[in-house]
């Protein structure tokens, strides 16, 4: 394959120092499908000084010599399966970017030890012959696994993407290990990397010094997508740098960034209405979710808004577009609640279990609470007020970060007197004041205890109870199961819609007064008409 044209130039506006490899005709359309952009593939050097770029030029070189064989061999029909160690690669690049995200900081011997106990979740009992566990990947990891796959142009089945999920998996118990021992106090050399091979066993040489062009004193700086974010994030009280990130600033930070290697540039003032078509047909091509693609689409559409309203990019905003049409209300999946069954089933294994596993399928079967409610509650939650116990729901307190759906979810349920005589209350107040219900339950890299906690809930409900049903919603059903259970006792809707958390009365004069929602000695008589399925023939 004869080489294309490789030009190193600085950007016009921001005088950084980029790669551009210019492609033949023949494989544009290859290149288009696979990296959304057509007539070359830049690799930016994040440098303004010409002797950075100079010594940073080898390995991006070696990226793009990279992503052209991938094109051609896409081209050809040949998409490369990775070696093991093209697979070992995708599990360095996943170590070092984490162990770069984290900086300076040690973080506690707690928080890390919760990490690596949620990851030993993940792993399954020794072979009985080898002694070797092998990993469960979650649906992050796989897509983390796909998305390096897909930038480097490699066969993306489902062996292939098994192999790389596998491969992030452990970088990240690795990364767990190293943090773990920094928190303890070991800040010797890291010798993880040694044990990942390098990018390129013969990287293409070096451009010399001289090719690149000299900055152009008092060049203009363009708009950085990644500030325009900022600017956006810093108006709603957020930081895009903060650790723990918020979820909506990540997915946003996912999305810009995303957009900036389909277009091949990350200017801001030089987006388009029609690079935004290009965007939205080519995630419709790639087979997005016509709700991902609204979902992403908006979210950009807010950002430059934000940036025209601030004056950062003029008008229009080229995210203003016509979006997919959203599902029509028959077309989406229909949950349905457990049945009487299933509901005995659950209760009764989750006996046998601790923690966050043995309380929450009660905790949701007689209160209909989200589960992401009940895996953020601490001790100081358990109140009693006129005799009554219950467990406020709320989005208060430092630390960690809490969160509810909305306004009507912050409440007081009363806990049932089958909770209550399982043990609950007893359980809460073995817990020391202040600390989490659920200490074995990891905090994400959000900040959030709930996004674990429910996923440890789903994966036990699913594999081990053994409810495969994908009508069921392992952990929402309860809801349903709830509103069905509570109609049949002739709860009004009203209480019912106090106790769940769901919006209820719109009168203006619904608003007036205390809330019912924070009545528990009012709630419980109703909730006592919920039976336990347990005492049903």
């Amino acid at each position: 394959m004869a080489l294309p044209t490789i030009r190193p130039t600085s950007h016009p506006k921001s005088g950084v120092y980029r790669l551009r490899l210019t492609l033949p005709a023949a494989l544009r359309e290859t290149a288009a499908r696979l990296y959304g952009v057509r007539a070359e593939i830049i690799e930016n050097l994040k440098t303004k000084d010409p002797r950075e770029a100079s010594r940073l030029a080898p390995e991006a070189l070696a990226r793009l010599y990279a992503k052209l064989d991938a094109i051609q061999r896409a081209a050809d029909g040949k998409a490369h399966v990775p070696s093991d160690r093209e697979i070992a690669l995708i599990g360095a690049e996943a170590y070092r970017w984490r162990v770069e995200a984290q900086g300076d900081d040690a973080g506690t011997v707690s928080d890390w030890l919760l990490h690596l106990e949620a990851l030993n979740d993940q792993l399954s009992d020794p072979d009985e012959m080898t002694g070797e566990r092998e990993a469960d990947p979650t649906r992050k990891d796989r897509e983390e696994a796909e998305g390096a796959l897909r930038d480097r142009g490699w066969a993306d089945d489902g062996a292939t993407v098994g192999r790389a999920s596998q491969a992030v998996f452990k970088a990240r118990y690795r990364f767990v290990l190293a943090m773990l021992r920094r928190a303890r106090g070991d800040w010797s050399a890291d010798t993880t990397p040694a044990l990942y091979p390098t990018e390129a066993t013969q990287p293409p040489p070096a451009l010399p010094q001289a090719t690149l062009p000299a900055v152009s004193p008092g060049a203009a700086v363009a708009l950085d997508i990644t500030e325009l974010l900022r600017g956006w994030a810093m108006d709603r009280g957020k930081d895009i740098d903060a650790k723990p990130i918020n979820r909506a600033v990540y997915d946003r930070v996912r999305t810009v960034e995303r957009v900036a290697v389909f277009l091949g540039h990350r200017d801001a003032c030089r987006v388009t209405r029609a690079d935004a078509v290009r965007l939205k047909e080519e995630m419709q091509r790639r087979g997005r979710k016509a709700a991902t693609i609204r979902n992403d689409l908006s979210e950009l559409r807010k950002v430059w808004a934000w940036g025209i309203d601030s004056g950062k990019v003029s008008e229009p905003n080229p995210f203003a577009i016509p979006l997919p049409a959203k599902p029509k209300r028959g077309d989406t999946k229909k949950v349905r609640g457990y049945t009487l069954e299933e509901r005995k089933a659950i209760l009764l294994a989750a006996r046998e279990r601790t923690g966050i596993i043995r309380w929450a399928p009660w905790v949701c079967m007689f209160t209909g609470a989200r589960i992401g409610e009940i895996a953020q509650a601490s001790r100081d939650d358990l109140v009693q007020e006129e005799g009554v116990w219950g467990l406020r729901l709320h989005a208060e307190g430092e630390g960690e970060e809490r969160s509810l759906k909305n306004g009507q979810s912050e409440r007081t349920v009363p806990l049932h007197p089958a909770l209550i005589a399982e043990g609950f209350v007893a359980y809460v107040q073995s817990i020391r004041a202040g600390e989490t219900l659920w200490p074995e339950v990891a905090i994400s890299m959000f900040g959030r205890r709930h996004d674990e906690g429910a996923r440890k809930v789903r994966r036990w409900l699913r594999e081990v109870v053994e409810i495969t049903d994908p009508a069921v919603s392992p952990n929402h059903s309860w809801r349903h199961t709830f509103h069905t259970l509570a109609r049949q006792a002739g709860i009004p809707p009203h209480i019912v819609n106090a106790i769940t958390g769901h919006a209820g009365e719109t009168a203006i004069s619904a608003g007036y007064g205390d809330s019912v929602q924070s009545m528990p000695a009012i709630l419980a008589p109703y909730l006592e008409r919920i039976p336990s399925p347990l005492n049903a023939p």
